[in-house]
């Protein structure tokens, strides 16, 4: 005869055990240039896809990050000491970048901390990306891969 009092874990108990191991194994998100998540959230979200930014940190300077498509959201002074920072780190390729997607300056966001629409513009230096300002919050937003475009640009280091 069997008894509920000692009843083994069924399947889906085991199963929903090893998905939340993983879930806890899983890394934390990666930005570009070796960007790290610190798993923090910042409370606000991503003006790209909704999602909650988490704080994230790469070369000794923090931005907040969105762990799904990876767009970062930084302070306009740690944007520009980053760059520097990068640009010097790398040789130049003399490989000219990609023309810029004109279409992307069509975007219109939303900047996640004032609310304000954000200042779509060509970056005004080296490198052919579009990105997203506020001047009211003093802050940069950028999508995937365009910080490593800008990083590896070529030009003056």
């Amino acid at each position: 005869m069997h008894t509920h009092d000692q009843e083994s874990p069924s399947n889906l108990d085991n199963f929903l055990a090893s998905v939340a191991s993983l879930k806890q194994a899983s890394p934390a998100p990666r930005f570009d240039e070796g960007g790290q998540s610190l798993n923090r959230g910042v409370g606000v979200l991503c003006p790209k896809c909704q999602c909650e930014l988490q704080i994230g940190e790469l070369a000794g300077c923090q931005f907040a990050g969105c762990p799904s498509c990876q767009s970062m959201l930084f302070q306009q002074d740690v944007f520009a000491m980053l760059i520097q920072h990068l640009r010097a780190s790398k040789k130049d390729s003399g490989i000219m970048p990609e023309p810029m997607d004109a279409s992307q300056l069509q975007v219109r966001r939303i900047c996640p901390t004032c609310t304000s629409l954000f200042e779509t513009h060509a970056y005004g230096g080296p490198g052919n990306a579009v990105i997203d300002t506020c001047t009211t919050c003093a802050v940069v937003f950028l999508d995937q891969g365009e910080l490593t475009k800008l990083a590896n640009a070529p030009g003056r280091r």
